[in-house]
């Protein structure tokens, strides 16, 4: 396979190693498969760099099957007409989505020698579930141009006890040390271990809350691995 190629099919790996990450998905998704994003969005996505043809990403995502890096789906199964004496047995992906399998996600997440081991700023603006917008409201409260910086262990602990706080949970020094423990954990791209952290604190929280928290974390983690 060509450069130009081989760059599109590390991009869609690239891509979906993020969206794997931020949908808190764990091993049983990379065996069993599960409704990754779109098609046509990661085709936009690649596209829209400018490096690329449609052709080279359909090339590319064709590899990434044949090497059983991705899945498509959702299966659908033959539908046999009831008149025939021949029967078809099994299914076929109707190629709505992609999704990530384990050899994928081996092959998408970076060497540890291949992060960037300096020191580095990176800030995150958040609203309702994106980190581009310009304002976010959670209750009654609305905060313009809300910022984290993902690489200040302290301003992340104290922005993610803000959120317990409007979500009306009580907030005292064992929180703060659970909650500090889980951004440490983030911080060496330990999903495993960040999940169940996440859920104790966050998983009873309003969509607002549990959605800006966990972008929060998805950043720190996404950075780890590179992608940020």
């Amino acid at each position: 396979m060509s450069d130009v190629l081989d760059i599109a099919a590390e991009a869609v790996l690239a891509s979906l190693l993020k969206d794997f990450t931020q949908q808190m998905l764990g091993s049983h998704e990379l065996d069993k498969g599960y409704a990754g994003p779109l098609i046509s969005t990661i085709e936009q996505e690649i596209l829209a760099s400018g490096g690329f043809a449609k052709v080279d990403f359909d090339l590319a995502l064709k590899q990434l099957e044949e090497r059983k890096y991705v899945g498509t789906g959702p299966w659908k199964a033959y539908e046999n007409d009831p008149y025939s004496s021949v029967v078809f047995i099994g299914g076929y992906s109707v190629r709505e989505y992609v999704y990530l399998t384990e050899q994928g996600y081996r092959r998408a997440k970076p060497a540890p020698s291949s992060r960037d081991s300096g020191p580095s700023q990176t800030s995150v603006h958040i609203s309702g579930g994106t980190f581009n917008q310009s304002q976010i409201g959670i209750g009654n409260d609305v905060n313009q141009h809300l910022s984290v910086d993902v690489s200040n262990d302290d301003a992340v602990v104290n922005h993610l006890l803000d959120l317990l706080k409007r979500s009306g949970q009580p907030v005292d020094e064992a929180a703060r040390s659970d909650i500090t423990e889980m951004v440490s954990r983030a911080n060496t791209g330990d999903l495993v271990t960040v999940k169940p952290l996440f859920q104790r604190f966050f998983g009873t929280a309003v969509d607002g809350v549990k959605q800006v928290a966990w972008n929060v974390i998805a950043a720190i983690i996404t950075k780890q691995i590179g992608m940020s």
